[in-house]
């Protein structure tokens, strides 16, 4: 009975995170910097509205699958219980995507978004294969294309293949990496020890990647390597200052703290006229 109020208040801070909110948040923010650091003006809400609706159903699927097939995945309980509501609401959100697909953003979307969905399907693949890091790097690295998708797709210009060439979008892949593994740490509840070292080398690397970057790509790209530059400063923060923090209080701050950066490129670098 001591530790009721406890676990309430662990719940009420996890919310969010439980009904797979913080992530298509995130996914939005980067949605909307990608549009406005590369200047793309035809945008309308549609395809910003349709990536995070597909990466909040994304989230919840595979969630309620690992419930399923797996009795000690993260917040099973929460998820069995809550079976019935979430499907009939996964149901319902998925034939409002699929309208919205087909009669306000148009089927030619689907172009752009077959090689975020290959790479989605095969990190979940190779994840049930143990190969962890692998599989959660690709799948990051989907998460990141998603975000990119509707700027390359109002772009007129850049193909779907162009994801694979474009430098800020594998600095994106690479930070949501490091952010997925953060998370996963907070949620095993492992001490940050040999990971520390590992991540915040990895960010040092990450950091002079998109700071030469920023001075040498394509004219359009550059802003959006300083906004990565800006979220890799605040993962390493966070990862600082997290075992401060209480382990649900933590969680539940790390996605959110990826949407700080993507806010931040918009104010300091998007043009007047976007």
């Amino acid at each position: 009975m001591e530790n009721k109020p406890a676990q309430e208040a662990e719940k009420r801070w996890l919310l969010l995170q439980l009904w797979g909110l913080d992530t298509p948040i995130t996914a939005l923010c980067w949605s909307v910097a990608c549009a406005a650091l590369m200047q793309i003006t035809m945008i309308t809400a549609g395809p910003l509205l349709l990536v995070s609706v597909s990466v909040w159903f994304a989230v919840i699927f595979f969630r309620l699958s690992d419930a399923l097939k797996n009795g000690q995945a993260w917040q099973g309980d929460f998820y069995r219980s809550n079976l019935a509501p979430l499907v009939l609401l996964l149901f319902g959100v998925g034939m409002a995507t699929v309208w919205m697909l087909f009669f306000r953003v148009g089927r030619n979307v689907l172009d752009y978004a077959w090689l975020p969905l290959l790479l989605l399907l095969a990190g979940r693949t190779l994840r049930r294969i143990r190969l962890q890091s692998v599989g959660l790097l690709m799948q990051s690295t989907a998460f990141a294309m998603f975000c990119a998708l509707p700027s390359f797709y109002f772009s007129f210009s850049l193909s779907p293949l162009h994801m694979l060439t474009t430098g800020p979008v594998w600095y994106l892949g690479i930070l949501f990496f490091l952010t997925a593994r953060e998370r996963e740490r907070l949620r095993a509840g492992r001490a940050a020890s040999q990971e520390a070292v590992v991540s915040t080398i990895t960010l040092l690397m990450l950091l002079t990647a998109t700071l030469i970057s920023s001075v040498t790509a394509p004219m359009f790209e550059r802003t959006l390597c300083v906004t990565v530059a800006i979220g890799a400063g605040c993962l390493q923060g966070f990862s600082r200052i997290s075992h401060l923090l209480p382990h649900h209080v933590a969680l539940a701050l790390s996605w959110l703290t990826m949407a700080l950066p993507a806010a931040l490129g918009i104010i300091l670098y998007a043009p007047r006229s976007w």
